[in-house]
Protein backbone atom coordinates (compact mmCIF):
# COMPACT_ATOMS: atom_id res chain seq x y z
CA UNK A 1 0.00 0.00 0.00
CA UNK A 2 1.51 3.90 -1.07
CA UNK A 3 2.23 6.14 1.74
CA UNK A 4 0.32 9.17 1.86
CA UNK A 5 2.29 12.42 1.20
CA UNK A 6 0.54 15.61 3.08
CA UNK A 7 0.44 18.85 1.62
CA UNK A 8 -2.36 20.76 3.68
CA UNK A 9 -5.80 21.03 4.91
CA UNK A 10 -8.83 23.04 4.00
CA UNK A 11 -12.02 24.71 5.60
CA UNK A 12 -14.05 23.33 2.96
CA UNK A 13 -15.43 19.55 1.58
CA UNK A 14 -15.16 20.99 -2.08
CA UNK A 15 -12.53 21.70 -3.82
CA UNK A 16 -11.50 22.30 -7.94
CA UNK A 17 -9.41 20.49 -9.89
CA UNK A 18 -5.69 21.16 -8.45
CA UNK A 19 -3.99 21.77 -11.04
CA UNK A 20 -0.47 21.86 -9.63
CA UNK A 21 1.49 18.61 -10.66
CA UNK A 22 2.58 17.50 -6.67
CA UNK A 23 5.84 16.19 -5.76
CA UNK A 24 7.45 13.39 -7.19
CA UNK A 25 4.88 14.52 -10.16
CA UNK A 26 2.44 12.41 -8.01
CA UNK A 27 -1.03 14.15 -8.37
CA UNK A 28 -2.50 15.26 -5.66
CA UNK A 29 -6.14 14.50 -4.49
CA UNK A 30 -8.65 15.96 -2.04
CA UNK A 31 -10.09 13.59 0.80
CA UNK A 32 -13.32 15.30 2.88
CA UNK A 33 -13.20 14.65 6.50
CA UNK A 34 -16.68 15.80 8.13
CA UNK A 35 -16.28 19.88 7.16
CA UNK A 36 -13.02 20.04 6.27
CA UNK A 37 -10.86 18.61 3.37
CA UNK A 38 -7.13 16.88 3.50
CA UNK A 39 -4.73 17.25 0.34
CA UNK A 40 -2.53 15.01 -0.14
CA UNK A 41 -1.00 12.47 -3.16
CA UNK A 42 1.02 9.40 -3.17
CA UNK A 43 3.87 8.15 -2.28
CA UNK A 44 6.07 5.56 -3.85
CA UNK A 45 9.10 5.37 -1.29
CA UNK A 46 11.61 7.61 -3.36
CA UNK A 47 13.44 9.85 -2.05
CA UNK A 48 12.64 13.29 -1.96
CA UNK A 49 15.44 15.76 -1.76
CA UNK A 50 15.27 18.90 0.03
CA UNK A 51 16.15 21.05 -3.45
CA UNK A 52 14.79 24.33 -5.10
CA UNK A 53 12.50 21.89 -7.50
CA UNK A 54 11.17 19.67 -5.07
CA UNK A 55 10.05 22.69 -2.52
CA UNK A 56 8.04 24.81 -5.68
CA UNK A 57 5.55 21.90 -6.42
CA UNK A 58 5.18 21.46 -2.53
CA UNK A 59 4.18 25.55 -2.66
CA UNK A 60 2.44 25.42 -5.56
CA UNK A 61 -0.24 23.02 -4.85
CA UNK A 62 -0.31 25.27 -1.11
CA UNK A 63 -0.56 28.32 -3.04
CA UNK A 64 -3.24 27.34 -5.59
CA UNK A 65 -5.59 25.83 -2.37
CA UNK A 66 -5.14 29.70 -0.82
CA UNK A 67 -6.60 31.19 -3.95
CA UNK A 68 -9.94 29.96 -2.80
CA UNK A 69 -9.63 28.34 0.96
CA UNK A 70 -8.61 28.80 4.18
CA UNK A 71 -5.39 26.73 4.25
CA UNK A 72 -3.14 24.93 7.26
CA UNK A 73 -0.24 24.28 5.12
CA UNK A 74 1.83 20.88 6.13
CA UNK A 75 5.48 20.91 6.38
CA UNK A 76 7.41 19.64 3.25
CA UNK A 77 8.15 15.84 3.57
CA UNK A 78 5.51 15.24 5.89
CA UNK A 79 4.68 11.83 4.91
CA UNK A 80 2.26 9.09 6.70
CA UNK A 81 2.06 4.89 6.31
CA UNK A 82 -1.01 5.19 4.71
CA UNK A 83 -4.67 6.63 4.74
CA UNK A 84 -5.30 4.91 7.61
CA UNK A 85 -2.84 6.93 9.58
CA UNK A 86 -3.51 10.24 8.42
CA UNK A 87 -7.48 9.54 9.29
CA UNK A 88 -6.27 8.95 12.83
CA UNK A 89 -4.24 11.73 12.81
CA UNK A 90 -7.28 14.04 11.57
CA UNK A 91 -9.55 12.60 14.22
CA UNK A 92 -7.37 13.81 17.01
CA UNK A 93 -6.49 16.81 15.95
CA UNK A 94 -10.18 18.18 14.56
CA UNK A 95 -10.75 20.29 17.32
CA UNK A 96 -7.03 21.54 16.81
CA UNK A 97 -7.54 21.94 13.16
CA UNK A 98 -10.54 23.73 13.68
CA UNK A 99 -9.31 26.16 15.86
CA UNK A 100 -6.42 27.39 13.57
CA UNK A 101 -8.67 27.40 10.58
CA UNK A 102 -11.18 29.58 12.43
CA UNK A 103 -7.73 31.84 14.00
CA UNK A 104 -5.94 32.15 10.01
CA UNK A 105 -9.50 32.66 8.26
CA UNK A 106 -8.61 35.32 5.34
CA UNK A 107 -5.10 35.62 7.03
CA UNK A 108 -1.77 35.23 5.13
CA UNK A 109 1.88 35.68 6.40
CA UNK A 110 4.07 38.61 5.64
CA UNK A 111 8.12 37.68 6.33
CA UNK A 112 9.96 40.65 7.21
CA UNK A 113 13.89 40.44 7.48
CA UNK A 114 15.88 43.30 8.60
CA UNK A 115 19.61 43.89 8.09
CA UNK A 116 22.00 46.36 9.88
CA UNK A 117 25.13 47.37 9.97
CA UNK A 118 27.05 45.10 11.94
CA UNK A 119 30.39 47.50 11.64
CA UNK A 120 28.82 50.27 13.19
CA UNK A 121 26.78 48.52 16.05
CA UNK A 122 30.13 46.50 16.59
CA UNK A 123 32.04 49.98 16.96
CA UNK A 124 29.69 51.73 18.71
CA UNK A 125 29.83 49.30 21.70
CA UNK A 126 33.68 48.50 21.47
CA UNK A 127 33.83 52.66 22.18
CA UNK A 128 31.96 52.48 25.40
CA UNK A 129 34.29 49.13 26.31
CA UNK A 130 37.29 50.62 26.00
CA UNK A 131 36.37 52.76 28.81
CA UNK A 132 34.68 49.69 30.65
CA UNK A 133 38.21 48.10 30.13
CA UNK A 134 40.26 50.93 31.99
CA UNK A 135 37.25 50.98 34.79
CA UNK A 136 37.72 47.19 35.96
CA UNK A 137 41.48 46.73 37.40
CA UNK A 138 44.97 46.20 36.29
CA UNK A 139 45.09 42.94 34.56
CA UNK A 140 48.12 41.81 36.09
CA UNK A 141 47.86 38.06 36.28
CA UNK A 142 46.95 35.71 33.59
CA UNK A 143 43.51 34.78 35.11
CA UNK A 144 42.45 38.69 35.90
CA UNK A 145 43.22 39.40 32.23
CA UNK A 146 40.75 35.92 31.68
CA UNK A 147 38.43 37.58 33.75
CA UNK A 148 38.69 40.86 32.34
CA UNK A 149 37.81 39.67 28.98
CA UNK A 150 34.95 37.64 29.82
CA UNK A 151 33.22 40.64 31.26
CA UNK A 152 34.30 42.60 28.72
CA UNK A 153 32.38 40.02 26.03
CA UNK A 154 29.34 40.00 28.33
CA UNK A 155 28.77 43.34 28.65
CA UNK A 156 29.75 44.17 24.73
CA UNK A 157 27.13 40.87 24.01
CA UNK A 158 24.94 42.31 26.30
CA UNK A 159 24.05 45.91 24.56
CA UNK A 160 24.30 44.06 21.00
CA UNK A 161 21.23 42.31 22.66
CA UNK A 162 19.58 45.51 23.92
CA UNK A 163 20.56 47.46 20.74
CA UNK A 164 18.56 44.60 18.60
CA UNK A 165 15.52 44.71 21.30
CA UNK A 166 14.89 48.62 20.16
CA UNK A 167 14.76 47.92 17.10
CA UNK A 168 12.15 44.98 17.57
CA UNK A 169 10.00 47.52 19.28
CA UNK A 170 10.25 50.12 17.42
CA UNK A 171 8.99 47.59 14.31
CA UNK A 172 6.10 46.16 16.62
CA UNK A 173 5.23 49.78 17.25
CA UNK A 174 5.21 50.78 13.74
CA UNK A 175 2.92 47.64 12.36
CA UNK A 176 0.89 47.21 15.35
CA UNK A 177 -2.06 48.55 13.49
CA UNK A 178 -1.81 46.35 10.47
CA UNK A 179 -0.46 42.94 11.98
CA UNK A 180 -2.57 40.57 14.51
CA UNK A 181 -0.07 38.53 15.42
CA UNK A 182 3.83 38.28 15.04
CA UNK A 183 7.21 36.00 15.90
CA UNK A 184 9.88 37.31 15.65
CA UNK A 185 13.84 35.77 16.35
CA UNK A 186 16.35 38.19 16.99
CA UNK A 187 20.42 38.11 15.81
CA UNK A 188 20.07 34.90 14.03
CA UNK A 189 23.28 36.31 12.36
CA UNK A 190 25.36 39.07 12.55
CA UNK A 191 23.84 40.57 10.02
CA UNK A 192 19.96 39.77 10.30
CA UNK A 193 19.22 41.76 13.41
CA UNK A 194 15.73 41.02 12.86
CA UNK A 195 14.17 38.02 11.46
CA UNK A 196 10.30 38.60 11.83
CA UNK A 197 7.00 36.71 10.49
CA UNK A 198 3.79 38.96 10.74
CA UNK A 199 0.18 37.21 10.37
CA UNK A 200 -2.10 39.96 8.94
CA UNK A 201 -5.69 40.13 7.35
CA UNK A 202 -5.04 39.71 3.39
CA UNK A 203 -7.42 42.87 3.27
CA UNK A 204 -4.70 45.22 4.63
CA UNK A 205 -1.92 43.80 2.96
CA UNK A 206 -0.84 47.24 1.04
CA UNK A 207 -1.19 49.12 4.25
CA UNK A 208 1.20 46.62 5.63
CA UNK A 209 3.70 47.34 2.48
CA UNK A 210 3.12 50.71 3.36
CA UNK A 211 4.23 50.90 6.33
CA UNK A 212 7.34 48.77 5.44
CA UNK A 213 8.35 51.56 3.58
CA UNK A 214 7.53 54.39 6.23
CA UNK A 215 9.86 51.89 8.62
CA UNK A 216 12.80 51.96 5.83
CA UNK A 217 12.27 56.01 5.14
CA UNK A 218 12.19 56.77 8.66
CA UNK A 219 15.49 54.15 9.17
CA UNK A 220 17.96 54.71 6.66
CA UNK A 221 20.70 53.11 8.57
CA UNK A 222 18.74 49.46 8.29
CA UNK A 223 18.18 47.66 5.44
CA UNK A 224 14.28 45.79 5.81
CA UNK A 225 13.54 42.78 3.09
CA UNK A 226 9.80 42.04 2.72
CA UNK A 227 8.17 38.96 1.32
CA UNK A 228 5.27 37.46 0.72
CA UNK A 229 2.46 36.81 1.20
CA UNK A 230 2.76 33.24 2.39
CA UNK A 231 1.07 30.65 3.92
CA UNK A 232 1.14 30.65 7.40
CA UNK A 233 3.19 28.15 8.49
CA UNK A 234 4.79 30.14 11.51
CA UNK A 235 1.22 30.75 13.25
CA UNK A 236 -0.19 27.14 13.42
CA UNK A 237 -0.56 25.67 16.66
CA UNK A 238 -1.19 21.75 16.05
CA UNK A 239 0.52 18.84 17.71
CA UNK A 240 1.06 15.27 16.13
CA UNK A 241 0.33 12.98 18.45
Amino acid sequence: MAKVYLYGIINSIEVDNITASGVTNSKPYFIPFRDIGIIASEYAGEDIGIDYENLLKHDEVIYELMKKHCVLPVAFKTILENESDMNDFITKNYEQIKLNLEKLLNKCEMGLKVIWDVDKAKQDISSDNENLQSSYFNADTPAKKYLQQKLIYYDYKNKLEKKAELIKEKLIKELEDVCCMNKIKLLQSEKMVVNGAFLIDIAVKEKFIDSVEKLKENNKDLSFLLSGPWAPYNFIELRRD
